[in-house]
Protein backbone atom coordinates (compact mmCIF):
# COMPACT_ATOMS: atom_id res chain seq x y z
CA UNK A 1 0.00 0.00 0.00
CA UNK A 2 0.95 3.65 -0.25
CA UNK A 3 1.28 3.85 3.52
CA UNK A 4 3.82 1.01 3.58
CA UNK A 5 5.91 2.68 0.86
CA UNK A 6 6.00 5.94 2.82
CA UNK A 7 6.76 4.15 6.09
CA UNK A 8 9.61 2.21 4.44
CA UNK A 9 11.02 5.42 2.94
CA UNK A 10 10.94 7.11 6.34
CA UNK A 11 12.74 4.18 7.97
CA UNK A 12 15.39 4.22 5.24
CA UNK A 13 15.85 7.98 5.58
CA UNK A 14 16.14 7.69 9.36
CA UNK A 15 18.73 4.93 9.02
CA UNK A 16 20.72 6.93 6.47
CA UNK A 17 20.60 10.03 8.68
CA UNK A 18 21.80 8.06 11.69
CA UNK A 19 24.69 6.59 9.70
CA UNK A 20 25.60 10.04 8.33
CA UNK A 21 25.52 11.55 11.81
CA UNK A 22 27.84 8.83 13.11
CA UNK A 23 30.23 9.38 10.23
CA UNK A 24 30.37 13.14 10.76
CA UNK A 25 30.67 12.77 14.54
CA UNK A 26 33.67 10.48 14.00
CA UNK A 27 35.55 12.92 11.78
CA UNK A 28 38.89 14.12 13.15
CA UNK A 29 38.31 17.81 13.67
CA UNK A 30 41.53 18.38 15.57
CA UNK A 31 43.99 18.24 12.69
CA UNK A 32 46.65 20.93 12.51
CA UNK A 33 47.47 23.05 9.54
CA UNK A 34 45.76 25.75 7.58
CA UNK A 35 42.14 26.44 8.28
CA UNK A 36 40.29 28.67 5.82
CA UNK A 37 36.76 28.08 7.05
CA UNK A 38 35.19 31.20 5.55
CA UNK A 39 36.91 30.45 2.23
CA UNK A 40 35.39 26.97 2.16
CA UNK A 41 31.94 28.35 2.95
CA UNK A 42 32.37 31.05 0.30
CA UNK A 43 33.48 28.46 -2.23
CA UNK A 44 30.34 26.48 -1.56
CA UNK A 45 28.06 29.52 -1.72
CA UNK A 46 29.50 30.64 -5.05
CA UNK A 47 29.06 27.26 -6.70
CA UNK A 48 25.57 26.25 -5.63
CA UNK A 49 22.49 27.29 -7.58
CA UNK A 50 20.49 30.00 -5.83
CA UNK A 51 17.14 28.42 -6.66
CA UNK A 52 15.45 26.13 -4.17
CA UNK A 53 15.47 25.82 -0.42
CA UNK A 54 18.88 25.48 1.22
CA UNK A 55 20.21 24.96 4.71
CA UNK A 56 23.81 24.40 5.73
CA UNK A 57 25.64 22.51 8.46
CA UNK A 58 29.23 23.20 9.54
CA UNK A 59 31.27 21.20 12.05
CA UNK A 60 34.39 23.12 13.10
CA UNK A 61 36.37 24.53 15.97
CA UNK A 62 36.08 27.89 14.12
CA UNK A 63 39.78 28.58 14.68
CA UNK A 64 40.39 30.15 11.30
CA UNK A 65 44.11 30.80 10.84
CA UNK A 66 43.82 32.24 7.34
CA UNK A 67 42.50 35.69 6.50
CA UNK A 68 38.72 35.61 6.00
CA UNK A 69 37.65 35.23 2.39
CA UNK A 70 34.03 36.23 1.91
CA UNK A 71 32.07 35.72 -1.31
CA UNK A 72 28.64 34.50 -2.29
CA UNK A 73 25.43 34.64 -0.30
CA UNK A 74 23.34 32.38 1.89
CA UNK A 75 20.27 34.21 0.53
CA UNK A 76 18.75 33.97 4.00
CA UNK A 77 19.32 30.21 4.36
CA UNK A 78 19.93 28.82 7.83
CA UNK A 79 23.28 27.61 9.15
CA UNK A 80 23.78 25.03 11.88
CA UNK A 81 27.23 25.13 13.50
CA UNK A 82 28.57 22.26 15.55
CA UNK A 83 31.46 23.90 17.37
CA UNK A 84 34.16 21.98 19.14
CA UNK A 85 36.11 23.76 21.86
CA UNK A 86 39.44 22.01 22.00
CA UNK A 87 41.03 24.67 24.20
CA UNK A 88 38.48 24.15 26.96
CA UNK A 89 38.27 27.92 27.35
CA UNK A 90 34.57 28.78 27.05
CA UNK A 91 35.18 32.53 26.70
CA UNK A 92 37.69 32.02 23.89
CA UNK A 93 35.39 29.61 22.05
CA UNK A 94 32.42 31.94 22.44
CA UNK A 95 34.50 34.77 20.98
CA UNK A 96 35.33 32.53 18.00
CA UNK A 97 31.69 31.75 17.33
CA UNK A 98 30.65 35.39 17.79
CA UNK A 99 33.30 36.50 15.27
CA UNK A 100 32.30 33.78 12.80
CA UNK A 101 28.62 34.69 13.09
CA UNK A 102 29.57 38.29 12.26
CA UNK A 103 31.42 37.12 9.16
CA UNK A 104 28.51 34.95 8.03
CA UNK A 105 26.16 37.90 8.53
CA UNK A 106 28.10 39.64 5.76
CA UNK A 107 27.08 36.73 3.54
CA UNK A 108 23.36 37.21 4.28
CA UNK A 109 22.94 34.13 6.44
CA UNK A 110 19.53 33.49 7.98
CA UNK A 111 19.01 31.77 11.31
CA UNK A 112 22.19 30.43 12.94
CA UNK A 113 22.00 27.61 15.45
CA UNK A 114 25.12 26.66 17.43
CA UNK A 115 25.21 23.11 18.76
CA UNK A 116 27.58 21.57 21.27
CA UNK A 117 29.53 18.54 19.98
CA UNK A 118 27.91 16.14 22.43
CA UNK A 119 24.56 16.99 20.81
CA UNK A 120 25.91 16.58 17.27
CA UNK A 121 24.31 13.23 16.45
CA UNK A 122 20.83 14.43 17.42
CA UNK A 123 21.29 17.80 15.70
CA UNK A 124 22.58 16.23 12.48
CA UNK A 125 19.72 13.76 12.41
CA UNK A 126 17.24 16.59 12.93
CA UNK A 127 18.95 18.75 10.30
CA UNK A 128 18.87 15.96 7.72
CA UNK A 129 15.18 15.37 8.34
CA UNK A 130 14.00 18.99 8.57
CA UNK A 131 16.79 21.30 7.35
CA UNK A 132 16.94 22.87 10.82
CA UNK A 133 18.42 21.92 14.18
CA UNK A 134 17.68 23.14 17.67
CA UNK A 135 20.39 23.62 20.29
Amino acid sequence: TGYDVVADARRAARSAATAAAATIAGMPLDTTGHSAISACISGLLTTLPTAGIHSYLLASDLEENEAPQLAGSFHGASLTIIQTCDSGNASYCQALVDHFIGLMGQLHVGRITVVRPEQAATAIDQWIQTGEATP
